[in-house]
């Protein structure tokens, strides 16, 4: 049966796409190639693209998800750092964390960023898009599971961590499923997880507030073994700042980090 989202939906016609062009996957970049037609249907679905919608995908590689994002009626930026498959899709371009080498040329009305991001920088690269691009709505992405469960992650679990707190500050998890490597060629040897976060509209933090919270969070998770005041007292090689910090926090200097929710770590 013929895919019904993305014409290059399968393992057949992304070989064939490949060879007719003689291209290959680049490892270096993090490149495998969704090849399963019913995920690109499922990521459309939980991302919510509708004809109005201008979107941004980072990694655009042959195009699969592209085809399908632009099928929908929505407008699509395609951000690809490889010379050779940008054309493929028009895209931008760009390393998709020198943000600010083509913030000009995004969307700049209301966007949502809908991509299957190269499994080395998707981290960095989701986190970047929140914190740079205020235009940023919603974030559907294909990432390693093991960060979407640091994403996903509450006080008091091991995977909760800085990132968790930085991220969580910004927006909010309100879906995910997981993919299984057969759907990609190459398959990839770690398992992903599509995960879509909505940006936060309750905190209304100021860029300096949000930026000492993260400060204050990395300090406090540095040496996570230790009480979040020997932490924050190694990390900033003064115990009295961190005193008079945790005392603006209001947390007792005896906790450790991760028994802190994310806005425990924004001064009021």
């Amino acid at each position: 049966m013929a895919p019904r989202y993305s014409p290059l939906a399968s393992p057949e016609a992304t070989h064939r796409f490949l060879a007719e062009r003689g291209l290959r996957h680049k490892k270096r970049l993090g490149q495998n190639f969704l090849t399963d037609d019913a995920i690109v249907g499922k990521i459309l679905k939980l991302a919510e693209v509708k004809a109005q919608d201008q979107v941004i995908e980072v990694g655009p590689g042959i195009g699969t998800l592209t085809l399908a994002l632009r099928k929908t009626g929505a407008t699509v930026c395609p951000v690809e750092v490889d010379p050779e498959l940008a054309p493929l899709t028009h895209a931008l371009n760009y390393d998709a964390l020198a943000i600010d080498s083509y913030r000009d040329e995004l969307p700049q009305g209301e966007v949502k960023l809908v991509s299957n991001l190269p499994y080395n920088l998707g981290a960095t690269i989701l986190l970047s898009f929140f914190q740079e691009l205020p235009q940023l709505k919603s974030a559907t992405v294909m990432l390693q599971s093991e960060v979407v469960e640091r994403i996903k992650a509450s006080p008091g679990q091991k995977n909760y961590g800085a990132y968790t707190v930085k991220l969580a500050l910004l927006s909010k998890v309100v879906g995910s499923f997981k993919v299984a490597p057969s759907c990609f060629s190459p398959p990839p040897h770690v398992l992903s997880t599509v995960v879509r976060l909505d940006r936060r509209d309750d905190l209304h933090l100021s860029a300096q507030s949000y930026s000492q919270a993260c400060k204050l969070a990395e300090a406090a998770f540095a040496h996570r073994r230790k009480t979040i005041f020997n932490s924050m007292k190694t990390y900033f090689d003064d115990a009295a700042m961190a005193a008079s910090a945790l005392a603006a926090l209001k947390i007792d200097p005896s906790r450790r980090a991760e028994s802190i929710a994310p806005e425990g770590f924004v001064i009021s």
